[in-house]
C-alpha cells in the first residue's frame, strides 16, 4: 500500500486515496482488504507518533544549545553591522576629507582673489580719499562735516588695509589729517563749549567720535572748566588779601557744588556718559592744580591775623561739609565709584590741610600757655594762693576741655597724640609747679602756734590736689574716647577725613589704643607720667599738714627737761601721789583739741579730698573716717617724737624715772580718750622705768633689746651692782 500520498504537498484527498486503493478489488475481497488496510494503517500510525515522539524528545534536549547558537549569530550580527557601519563612514570620510579639501584650497583661492581685488579697490579709495582731503584742507571755505566725512572714510580704507604692505604710512597719513582736522575745528569747538552751545557741541563730539578723538574733546570740555574754577579761585584768593572773609573756601566749594547738577545734564546731553566719575575727576584735577595754592593763601591769611585757630577751624570744617556733600550727590547717582578715583577725591581735599595739622599743635601750646600766663594765681599770702588754685583749676580744665574739642573739630583727633605731649609737659612743668609754690608759701607763714586757719588752708590745699585728679580723670576718659572712636575709623579705611601725619605720631598713636583696650578705664593711661608728680606733691602737702598741726607739740617736747624736774626724794612716793607734768599735760591739750577741729574738715570729704588723702597715705583708703586717720597719725608721730627725746636723756635717778613714768602714762590716758592707743614702745619704756633696779636684769618684760639697754644706761643700773631677788 502506498503511504506517499499522506506526506504529499498538495492537498489529500481522502476520498480519491480511498477509491484508487479499491479500484482493482473484486466486490467479495473488498471487506478483507479493508482489515488488511485498517491494520496496516494503525501499524503506520504507530510508527509515525514513535517517530513524532523521539524526535520531539530530540528537539527538546537541542533548544538550549539552539538558543545559546541563536544568541551568538545575534552578536556576530550586530559586529558585523557596527563593522559594516564604520567601514561605510570610513569611505564617506575620505569621501569627504578629499572633497572639503578641494573646496577649502578653491576657497581660500576665492578669498585671496577678493582680498587683492578689495585691496586694490581700498588702496585706490585711500589715495583718491587722501587726494581729495588734501584739495579739501587746503580750500579756503573749508567744510568742515564733508573733511570728517571723508576722513572717516579714510579711516575705514585705512583699517580694511591693516596689517598689509604700506601699512605705517597709511598710519602716518591718517594721524596727520586727524591732527590737521582737529586742529581747524579747535577754535569753534572751544567757542561752542564755553558758551554751553549743546547742539553745536553734540555735532562736534559726533565729528571727534568718527575721529577717534573723543578723548580730546573731553580734554578740551576740562580744561574750559578747569580754567573756570581757576578764575573764581582767583578772585575769591585775591578779596582774602584786602578783607576778612573766613569763609572763603566754603564759598569756593559752593562753586563746585552749584555747578554739580549742570556737569552732569552736560556730560549726559553731549557725551552720552552719566558724568559722575568725570565731575569727580574734574574736582580732583582742579583742586590739584589751584594757583596759588590753598595753603597758601591760607598761611597768608594766618599771618594777617590772630584768631587762627578760628580760621583753622572755618577751613577744616568746609573741607569736612564739602566731602559729605560730594559724597551725597554721588551716592544719590547710584554710580559705582572706583576706589581709586575715591581715593585720589579725597587726596585733593584733605592732604593739603596736613601742614596746618602739624601746625596747629604749636597753635594750641601758644594760646594754653598764654591763658594759663593770664591768671594770676600766685598771690601775697598763702591762703589766697590756694584759693587762686581753686579757681584755675576750674578754669584751665574748661579751657583744656574746649581745646579738645576743638582738635576734633580742625583735625578730626589727628592732633590729639601732640596734644597729649603737650598737656603732659603743660601740667608737670606748669601747673603742678603752682601747688608746690603755694606749700612753700603757707610753710613759710607757718609758726610755733598752733593756727586752726592754717589747718583749714592746708586741707583746702589738699583738696585742691584732689580736685586736679578728678579732673585730670575727666580729660583722659574723653582723650580715651577719642583715640579708640579714631582706631575705629583707622579700621574701617574710611577715605573721607584727615590721616595722622609723621611715622612717629602714627606709631605712638597705636601704643595708645593697645595699652587702652588693655586695661581697665579707670586706669591713668594717658597721663600715667603725672601719677608720682601729682602724687608727690599731695604727700608734700599732707607732710606740712603734719608740721602745722604738729607745731605746738614739738614746741613743748623741746622744752623736756626730765631731769631737772623732780629730787631723787621722790623716788620713794607712792605713783598715785606723782602728777604729770605741764609739758605733757599742755601735748594733751592739743591733741584733745583736735578731733573738734578734724571733724568738721574731715567727718564727711568730699571725693577729691579723699581721693587727696589716699594718694598721701594708704591708711585713709581704709574703711575709717579720714578724721579718725588723721588724728592716729598725729598720735603715731607724737609718740615717736617722744620715744626720741627720751632716748636723748643721758641720765635719770629712779625719782625721775618714775616721774617719767607717769607723764607716758598720761599719753596713754589721752590717747585711750581718743580712741587711740599708746605705741608698744612707750608702754615697754613705762614697765622698764618702774622696774626696780636690783630686778632689772632678771625682768622678763619683752622690749627691744636696744631699747633695753637705752633704759638702763639712762638709769645708770650696773648689772654687776644689782642683787639676785
Amino acid at each position: 500500500m502506498d503511504f506517499t500520498a499522506f506526506s504529499d504537498d498538495s492537498e489529500f484527498d481522502e476520498y480519491e486515496w480511498i477509491n484508487n486503493v479499491f479500484k482493482n478489488i473484486s466486490k467479495n475481497e473488498k471487506e478483507t482488504k479493508v482489515e488488511e488496510i485498517v491494520s496496516q494503517l494503525k501499524i503506520h500510525v504507530q510508527e509515525s507518533n514513535a517517530v513524532i515522539d523521539s524526535t520531539s524528545a530530540s528537539i527538546v534536549s537541542s533548544m538550549p544549545i539552539i538558543a545559546t547558537h541563536a544568541k551568538k549569530l545575534k552578536q556576530q550580527a550586530v559586529l558585523l553591522k557596527n563593522k559594516m557601519n564604520e567601514l561605510e563612514k570610513d569611505i564617506s570620510k575620505t569621501e569627504t576629507a578629499f572633497s572639503m579639501a578641494n573646496l577649502e584650497r578653491l576657497d581660500n583661492l576665492k578669498t585671496k582673489l577678493e582680498a587683492a581685488k578689495h585691496f586694490l579697490e581700498q588702496n585706490d579709495s585711500f589715495s583718491r580719499l587722501t587726494i581729495e582731503l588734501e584739495d579739501l584742507l587746503e580750500s579756503e571755505n573749508m567744510n568742515v562735516t564733508v573733511a570728517v566725512e571723508k576722513l572717516f572714510g579714510l579711516k575705514k580704507s585705512y583699517e580694511a588695509q591693516k596689517n598689509l604692505a604700506g601699512d605705517s604710512e597709511r598710519e602716518i597719513k591718517l594721524e596727520e589729517f586727524k591732527n590737521r582736522i582737529e586742529a581747524s575745528m579747535t577754535s569753534l569747538v572751544i567757542k561752542s563749549l564755553t558758551d554751553g552751545n549743546v547742539e553745536e557741541s553734540q555735532k562736534y563730539v559726533e565729528m571727534f567720535r568718527k575721529i577717534d578723538r573723543l578723548a580730546e574733546i573731553k580734554n578740551y570740555y576740562n580744561t574750559i572748566q578747569r580754567d573756570s574754577f581757576q578764575r573764581h579761585w582767583i578772585e575769591i584768593s585775591g578779596s582774602v588779601e584786602n578783607s576778612d572773609n573766613p569763609r572763603f573756601l566754603s564759598d569756593f566749594y559752593e562753586i563746585f557744588l552749584s555747578n554739580w547738577t549742570k556737569s552732569i545734564r552736560w556730560h549726559r546731553e553731549v557725551f552720552s556718559s552719566d558724568g559722575v566719575l568725570e565731575t569727580i575727576t574734574l574736582i580732583t584735577d582742579t583742586l590739584s592744580s589751584l594757583h596759588p595754592s590753598r595753603e597758601t593763601t591760607i598761611n597768608t591769611y594766618l599771618n594777617r591775623i590772630n584768631e587762627k585757630m578760628e580760621l583753622l577751624q572755618d577751613v577744616s570744617e568746609a573741607n569736612v561739609k564739602f566731602s559729605k556733600a560730594i559724597n551725597e550727590k554721588f551716592l544719590e547717582s547710584g554710580v559705582s565709584i572706583p576706589k581709586d578715583k575715591l581715593t585720589m577725591l579725597s587726596h585733593s581735599i584733605f592732604n593739603f590741610f596736613n601742614i596746618f595739622i602739624v601746625k596747629y599743635s604749636s597753635l594750641e601750646q601758644s594760646s594754653l600757655d598764654a591763658k594759663f600766663d593770664t591768671l594770676k594765681i600766685m598771690q601775697t599770702s598763702g591762703s589766697e594762693s590756694v584759693r587762686s588754685l581753686e579757681n584755675t583749676i576750674l578754669i584751665m580744665f574748661d579751657y583744656i576741655n574746649q581745646l579738645i574739642e576743638r582738635q576734633s573739630l580742625i583735625t578730626q583727633d589727628c592732633s590729639i597724640i601732640t596734644i597729649i605731649y603737650i598737656l603732659n609737659t603743660f601740667f608737670k612743668t606748669k601747673f603742678l609747679e603752682k601747688f608746690k609754690k603755694a606749700q612753700l608759701q603757707l610753710d613759710a607763714s607757718r609758726t610755733d602756734q598752733q593756727d586752726w586757719n592754717l589747718l583749714q588752708i592746708c586741707i583746702s590745699l589738699i583738696q585742691n590736689i584732689g580736685n586736679f585728679y578728678c579732673k585730670l580723670e575727666e580729660v583722659e576718659t574723653k582723650i580715651r574716647k577719642l583715640i579708640l572712636a579714631k582706631s575705629e575709623q583707622i579700621k574701617n579705611n574710611e577715605e573721607f577725613c584727615y590721616k595722622i601725619v609723621g611715622q612717629r605720631d602714627i606709631n605712638d598713636f597705636f601704643k595708645y589704643v593697645s595699652r587702652l583696650e588693655s586695661n581697665e578705664p579707670t586706669q591713668l593711661i594717658i597721663f600715667e607720667s603725672l601719677i608720682e608728680t601729682i602724687q608727690r606733691v599731695a604727700q608734700d602737702s599732707h607732710e606740712m599738714l603734719l608740721r602745722n598741726i604738729f607745731a605746738p607739740i614739738d614746741v613743748y617736747f623741746r622744752d623736756l627737761e626730765i631731769s631737772d624736774a623732780q629730787s631723787s626724794s621722790s623716788a620713794d612716793l607712792p605713783d598715785f601721789s606723782l602728777s604729770p607734768l605741764t609739758y605733757i599735760t599742755e601735748i594733751g591739750q592739743q591733741l584733745l583739741l583736735l578731733p573738734q577741729h578734724l571733724e568738721p574738715l574731715l567727718l564727711h570729704p568730699s571725693k577729691p579730698l579723699q581721693l587727696a588723702l589716699e594718694l598721701c597715705d594708704e591708711s585713709y583708703a581704709e574703711n575709717v573716717p579720714s578724721a579718725d586717720v588723721l588724728l592716729s597719725i598725729i598720735a603715731n608721730k607724737t609718740c615717736s617724737v617722744y620715744q626720741h627725746k627720751i632716748k636723748q636723756i643721758n641720765s635719770i635717778n629712779d625719782g625721775e624715772a618714775k616721774q617719767l613714768a607717769t607723764d607716758i602714762e598720761y599719753l596713754e590716758s589721752v590717747l585711750e580718750e581718743l580712741g587711740l592707743v599708746l605705741s608698744n614702745s612707750l608702754k615697754h619704756i613705762i614697765q622698764l622705768l618702774k622696774v626696780k633696779p636690783q630686778n632689772y636684769q632678771t625682768t622678763t618684760i619683752n622690749a627691744d633689746h636696744k631699747l633695753f639697754s637705752a633704759i638702763r644706761q639712762m638709769r645708770n643700773i650696773n648689772i654687776s651692782d644689782e642683787s639676785p631677788q
